[in-house]
């Protein structure tokens, strides 16, 4: 057992562990039924309980939208995580986070409530794509016009990705877009700095 955390390089123990805490949390934010409390209510936030434009996204419906989204997040940082430094997965989680929840804010009367991971998801995939797009840039770019199309079909109603149990609540393609958007902007900014250094 030894020899094989000594062979995992720290940079991708460190992904590891990160994602570890963010199941953990969620997981029990889940078990302990703490969601009126983490979700972002739109009256609630406004009235100055501002934690919740973060824990929002630690929360979920009901056990298959957790399972959900933790399997995608494992996915994602297992196609991904090589390609980017852990902090940019940190940095990028509380940027879309904010991003999201202040849209939805804006966008959303005051008896709205949010709840779910797929937002900073779609953010962390659209990162992941940029990050590959530099090493194989027709994968990447490939991943990216998947993405843009599904969000963009999203937004006009011709498709919505749904799963039994999770479709009887309203799913925020809002939230997928904003998370994309900000997944995209972090992306380009990444590309930008690593073609100059």
């Amino acid at each position: 057992m030894n020899q094989l955390v000594a062979k995992i390089k720290p940079e991708s123990l460190a992904l590891l562990c990160i994602a570890a805490a963010i199941i953990v949390i969620c997981s029990g934010i889940q078990y302990f039924q703490l969601n009126s409390l983490m979700q972002l209510q739109i009256a609630a936030t406004l009235e100055g309980q501002y934690w919740r434009i973060f824990t929002a996204h630690l929360s979920h419906l009901n056990t298959q939208h957790l399972v959900m989204n933790m399997l995608g997040m494992s996915l994602c940082l297992l196609i991904f995580g090589r390609d980017l430094h852990v902090k940019h997965w940190l940095i990028n989680f509380c940027i879309a986070a904010f991003v999201s929840s202040s849209a939805l804010l804006l966008i959303y009367p005051a008896s709205y409530t949010y709840v779910g991971f797929s937002d900073i998801l779609h953010s962390w995939i659209m990162l992941g794509a940029f990050a590959m797009a530099c090493k194989d840039r027709w994968l990447g770019l490939s991943v990216i016009g998947l993405m843009l199309a599904k969000v963009i079909l999203e937004q006009l109603d011709v498709f919505v990705m749904t799963q039994s149990g999770v479709n009887s609540a309203n799913i925020s393609t809002e939230s997928h877009f904003f998370g994309t958007l900000t997944g995209m902007v972090y992306g380009i900014i990444y590309v930008l700095i690593a073609k100059k250094t």
